[in-house]
């Protein structure tokens, strides 16, 4: 019985004791640990759906973006895990929240009303020794516990059949492999507050926005943060390490409106590295197989490619780190966020954190090589860490078809357009032959527009009153414009026919500017993590101006389109410069038009009897 209690007492002692005191032998000296641990937890829902109801030709919208982001880093300076020593660790704890949700309705008529419901927030904290609790045991033990324990029960009291259980699983127990498996319980405590601020805004396509809001609340924004991983114990010649990885991705359904499923995703992701090593800065990738050293390495990637790095210093010493940064040239960013209601570029706003997300947006064909460093004063002595990135963009050709006439269309009613179609587009993408090209990429269009048009609308003979469709830039339309997915080679059309309306109007003016933009969206990458987003390669400028008016006043009934009115501006896009250019900056938007013109009252304008008069000066509408 004495014997079996000492047994079972060395067991689970060896299951419980901290950090690394099971996971050396008796010759070991004393050794001191450091290094960092980085969790995070990520729910996000992203989606955008329309429905029509085709009997009454009404339709409702619904579109959300909503990012929930809790973020820890711990920093362990310093334990002498194998004697028993006190771990030494400080942090900080990080969330952000940023919801936006809009809902939409429109009449068969036209008439819309739309609300915006947004709240943003963070908050941050301390993290202390007492808020961590960290458990280091060797995973054959773990996971040979219960049939260790069975094998005991068996025994009773009989010594020699224990003293067969003891040799049996002493393999378990002691292990003088350069490499082993090991089970990792980590969990952080530390709760904070932070400051949430909430807006609603009701738009209508008549009417004054209303506006409820700004309002700020505290909220308690850091939740308890708990992950058990497998990770690796490996002794080797500039001192042992202890690196673990966990990565997990969990959908959960959400019907929306249209009635089918758009899950909310969330990832949560654990990465641990200590060392008792000389000191120094290594740097990790993300990689299928866990974290991948990358320091003083080269790896290719895609413009595009949201990569997951960290960095850590690796040390024996008691060492404080201060003045922590990332050095990364290039145009990079964290992510690109596009539905039709807006789109926003969410740049890096924090290079002090040893783990860091982005994505290049510029690269070059044959690879452009750049080489990115963290740096940190560590004991009042500067470490540096270095990686090589080679990037790459993918071959593009973009043609451009413009319209070269202003005439009358009967096709939509009655109206004036810059030709049909008045602008073609049909750009080739095609991926460099390496290693990348293994997945399939995606290639959009999308488009943006700037109206200033202007229509003496008939009112009562022999009155007349403005009207205009006059907005700054918004989504042209849909998102996206057009796409397509495919590996190697991908060719792709969009094409478009605005046009000034001329219904109920004897006069119309019609100045109207565009952005294409070619984006690509690149495939994933053959042996890191990545999360890919959207990146600009080309962008076309393309605009067009016309005129017509009647040639006689409240003439009834009305002539034939084209007959009664006459171009007094004949400006196609051939007359303007489209040229084609490279780009790096993502284009945004805050609303969108629908495609359909659609004339307000302008109050300002008052009545006129001339059909003839141009719009007010303060239109700053010219043929010129």
């Amino acid at each position: 019985m004495c014997w079996r209690n000492f047994f079972l007492s060395c067991l689970f002692t060896v299951l419980i004791i901290p950090i690394g005191a099971c996971l050396a032998d008796d010759k070991d000296e004393s050794m001191l640990w450091r290094g960092t641990i980085n969790m995070s937890i990520e729910k996000r829902h992203v989606f955008s759906v329309e429905v029509e109801d085709e009997k009454s030709g009404a339709s409702r919208s619904h579109s959300r973006n909503q990012i929930k982001r809790l973020n820890a880093v711990v920093n362990v300076v310093g334990a002498d895990f194998l004697y028993g020593g006190e771990v030494k660790a400080t942090g900080t704890i990080q969330s952000r929240i940023d919801n936006r949700d809009t809902r939409g309705a429109k009449t068969r008529d036209g008439d819309w009303r739309k609300t915006k419901d947004t709240m943003t927030g963070q908050g941050q904290g301390p993290i202390e020794a007492s808020n961590i609790t960290l458990i280091f045991a060797k995973k054959s033990v773990v996971d040979s516990a219960s049939a260790i324990e069975n094998e005991i029960k068996k025994c009773g009291l009989d010594t020699d059949c224990l003293v067969e259980v003891q040799q049996k699983f002493m393999g378990l127990l002691q292990d003088d492999a350069n490499s082993f498996p090991v089970k990792i319980v980590v969990q952080v405590m530390a709760p904070c507050q932070g400051q949430a601020k909430s807006l609603t805004v009701s738009t209508s396509s008549d009417g004054k926005p209303e506006v409820d809001g700004p309002h700020s609340t505290t909220l308690p924004m850091c939740l308890p943060m708990a992950f058990e991983i497998d990770g690796t114990y490996t002794r080797g010649p500039k001192g042992d390490t202890i690196t673990a990885t966990y990565h997990k991705t969990h959908k959960s359904p959400y019907e929306a409106i249209d009635e089918k499923n758009h899950p909310i995703i969330t990832v949560a992701e654990c990465f641990i590295h200590l060392s008792n090593g000389a000191p120094e800065v290594r740097i990790y990738a993300r990689s299928k197989d866990g974290q991948k050293d990358i320091t003083d390495k080269e790896t290719e990637v895609m413009v595009g490619q949201r990569l997951s790095l960290s960095a850590h210093v690796v040390s024996t010493g008691l060492g404080e780190e201060i003045s922590r940064t990332w050095i990364i040239p290039g145009r990079i960013f964290d992510r690109w966020q596009a539905s039709i209601e807006e789109a926003e570029l969410i740049e890096i706003e924090d290079y002090e954190n040893p783990t860091i997300h982005f994505a290049w947006a510029d690269g070059s064909e044959g690879g452009l090589t750049r080489k990115i460093s963290y740096k940190v004063d560590y004991g009042g002595q500067e470490l540096s860490g270095e990686a090589r990135f080679k990037i790459y963009t993918p071959r593009t050709e973009l043609n451009v078809k413009a319209g070269q006439r202003v005439f009358f269309s009967p096709s939509r009613g009655c109206e004036i357009v810059p030709d049909s179609p008045s602008i073609k587009l049909t750009g080739t993408v095609t991926m460099p032959q390496n290693k990348l090209n293994v997945y399939h990429f995606v290639v959009h269009f999308l488009q943006k527009v700037k109206s200033n048009a202007w229509g003496l609308a008939r009112i009562g003979s022999p009155n007349y009153q403005w009207r205009n469709e006059v907005f700054d830039w918004l989504l042209d339309t849909s998102y996206p414009y057009a796409g397509q997915s495919g590996s190697n080679s991908v060719t792709l059309s969009m094409q478009d026919t605005p046009g000034g309306p001329l219904s109920a109007l004897d006069a119309i003016y019609v100045d109207h500017r565009f952005e294409a933009y070619l984006m690509f969206s690149p495939p994933w990458h053959p042996e890191l993590v990545v999360t890919p987003m959207f990146v600009p390669l080309k962008k076309v400028a393309w605009r067009w101006k016309g005129s017509a008016v009647a040639k006689k006043a409240y003439v009834w009934p009305q002539p034939p389109c084209g007959q009664g009115h006459s171009i007094s501006c004949n400006k196609p896009p051939s007359g303007y410069s489209h040229r084609v250019e490279y780009t790096t900056v993502h284009p945004g938007w805050s609303g969108y038009t629908s495609g359909q013109s659609k004339m307000k009252l302008y109050y300002q304008g008052g009545v006129t009897t001339d059909h003839h008069q141009a719009p007010p000066p303060e239109s700053g509408w010219s043929c010129n």
